[in-house]
């Protein structure tokens, strides 16, 4: 595994773009990809805005040998953001731009620059379904995204909701995301973190890791709890993130008397051994991409609960490796859970498969291994 991407002056920049202003998920997929591109042939920037989360992202992409570049690049009456990315491009003789879409509307202006600055290689990933209404935004899409070489989805369903509009097949790929395999526990961990959370022995932990917006569906869960909480009256719901609809949840929660029941983390740096202390991971969400979460909880062995969603469906296989229930029905989101918990064999298994399903499908090496591929086709295309 590359752990250091010094640059590689023989060989081809990659710049990494993205202009979202909370790269969460995007991130993490950004930096799973890094560590595994072969340093001795890629070269590796970042361009990404300097917010608090771009930040953090641009630390830990300088921690694997990228080149960081705080810029926010998403005003097109911003002259000189524009002019510094170009400029960048052209300066640093980068040969793919690769840029990062958490929703589709993001992205096009760097698209557009790479483009006028005559870069080789233009290669978008969408890292969400199509979602697009507005008129004007549908229209510049679909103009600008024919810049792009290749299209990447993270999931087969996310790529028919492009192929849907009429975007060109031959354009779009899938390359699921992909993590990294968790390595094994320290002994005792797990009783630490419940002992912190302050639960009593037994009590079920059923974790959530997810920005705090509309999509993620926090609110239909805080409309489950009643009906897991009257069978488990110990149960913790876990939510680890932040966003803009914390505020509103926490009051949803007091005025629904689940205060002492849900508990908003934050952010965390010892997600994965809250992963390893929960008893179920619940993810409601409104619709996805290819959430890394549930992938990095099936890969700690556990069951996931979701929704019937784009790319969710693609993580989670229902009745194997966890339950799937239709979007926006917290009754049948309860009763998944609720079955899960009264049988620990079945967890027990579902953990097993999902681990398997992670190892065989979805680690950062393979996609990374795809990604490189699509470099080296669309490099031999343009006669590099």
């Amino acid at each position: 595994m590359s752990t250091d991407m010094r640059p590689a002056p023989n060989g081809a920049h990659i710049c990494f773009f993205t202009d979202s202003l909370e790269p969460s998920g995007v991130g993490v997929h950004l930096l799973n990809l890094m560590r595994w591109l072969h340093p001795e042939r890629y070269q590796v920037s970042l361009v990404c805005p300097g917010t608090e989360g771009g930040l953090r992202l641009m630390a830990r992409a300088a921690r694997l040998g990228a080149e960081v570049h705080p810029l926010t690049v998403r005003n097109r009456r911003d002259r000189r953001s524009i002019d510094r990315l170009r400029e960048f491009l052209q300066r640093e003789a980068v040969t793919i731009f690769h840029s990062q879409v958490g929703i589709s509307w993001e992205g096009l202006l760097g698209l557009r620059i790479a483009h006028q600055a005559g870069v080789p290689v233009r290669i978008v990933t969408e890292h969400l379904p199509y979602l697009l209404t507005h008129r004007g935004q549908v229209r510049e899409h679909r103009e600008t995204t024919r810049l792009a070489d290749r299209v990447i989805t993270v999931s087969e369903a996310s790529r028919r909701t492009f192929l849907a509009r009429g975007y060109p097949e031959a354009q779009s790929l899938c390359i699921h995301n992909g993590i990294d395999l968790p390595t094994a526990r320290p002994l005792g961990e797990a009783r630490c973190v419940r002992e912190g959370l302050g639960l009593r022995p037994g009590a079920p932990l059923l974790l959530t890791v997810a920005r705090m917006t509309t999509q993620k569906g926090h609110d239909l869960l805080l409309a489950a709890a009643p009906a897991i909480l009257a069978r488990h009256p110990q149960a913790c719901f876990a939510w680890v993130g932040d966003g803009p609809e914390q505020a509103r949840l926490r009051r949803r929660a007091d005025a629904l008397g689940l205060a002492g029941h849900v508990r908003f983390l934050g952010r965390r740096d010892d997600v994965p051994a809250l992963l390893a202390a929960a008893d179920l991971f619940i993810l409601p969400s409104r619709f996805e991409g290819h959430p890394i979460a549930a992938l990095e909880a099936l890969a700690v062995g556990l069951p996931v609960v979701g929704t019937r969603v784009c790319g969710l469906s693609e993580a989670v296989a229902s009745g194997e490796s966890g339950l799937l229930v239709e979007p926006g029905h917290p009754a049948d989101l309860a009763a998944a859970a609720l079955d899960l918990l009264a049988d620990s064999a079945a967890r027990r298994r579902m953990g097993q498969a999902g681990r398997r399903c992670v190892a065989e499908r979805f680690t950062a090496q393979a996609m990374a291994q795809r990604t490189m591929e699509l470099y080296e086709e669309l490099l031999r295309e343009k006669g590099y």
